[in-house]
């Protein structure tokens, strides 16, 4: 959906007004993370269920959540996820920055944080094949503009992806299962399940 609002796909012919007008409605997201790994894992209380929200609305919603990643990742990890307007201001500038001002918080919160051995910020609304991490409804938009994004323009072409999914938009599961619905849709004999 990133590429497609970005105009930096042409067809010929035309994509139908259906098509082109779900495309102008539907929003596309940003939901992006910062990982920080650590040589020891130095919290303990603050995340009895792996969760701490670090501000609040009043605040502006900068780098509120931090997830302990450490049983998952296998190394003393914190994860945090960010979203929204804020995160699309965020992306402005370098990733460097990103990562800074979130050690930041998390500094501001907790008091002496240590150095991290390793951290990596995502870029999705950056990354030129996705341009965004997920598509939404905005007040213009609905689930028949994501039904419009699925039916095949012309009987050859076929879009697939979370934005098409009714049943399971801004999802992984929503991208999977789409490509698998397009398969089938173009070889009905393949056996694609």
């Amino acid at each position: 959906l990133g590429g497609l609002k970005a105009g930096t796909i042409s067809f010929e012919p035309p994509l139908p007004e259906r098509t082109t007008a779900a495309i102008e409605r539907l929003g596309m997201g940003s939901y992006e993370k910062v990982v920080f790994v650590f040589d020891e894992r130095f919290w303990t209380d603050e995340f009895e269920v792996g969760i701490a929200h670090l501000s609040d609305a009043s605040e502006g919603l900068e780098f509120p959540t931090f997830f302990d990643m450490t049983e998952f990742a296998g190394a003393p990890t914190l994860v945090c996820l960010y979203s929204g307007a804020f995160a699309v201001r965020a992306q402005q500038g370098p990733l460097e920055s990103i990562t800074a001002a979130c050690l930041g918080v998390l500094r501001e919160v907790l008091g002496e944080v240590p150095a991290p051995v390793a951290s990596h910020a995502t870029s999705w609304t950056d990354d030129p094949f996705s341009l965004g991490s997920y598509s939404y409804y905005t007040v213009e938009s609905g689930p028949d503009d994501t039904r419009a994004l699925a039916e095949p323009p012309d009987g050859l072409l076929a879009f697939a992806g979370e934005a098409t999914s009714v049943e399971a938009y801004q999802t992984v599961h929503g991208a999977f299962a789409s490509g698998l619905r397009e398969a089938r849709r173009i070889d009905p004999t393949a056996g694609v399940t």
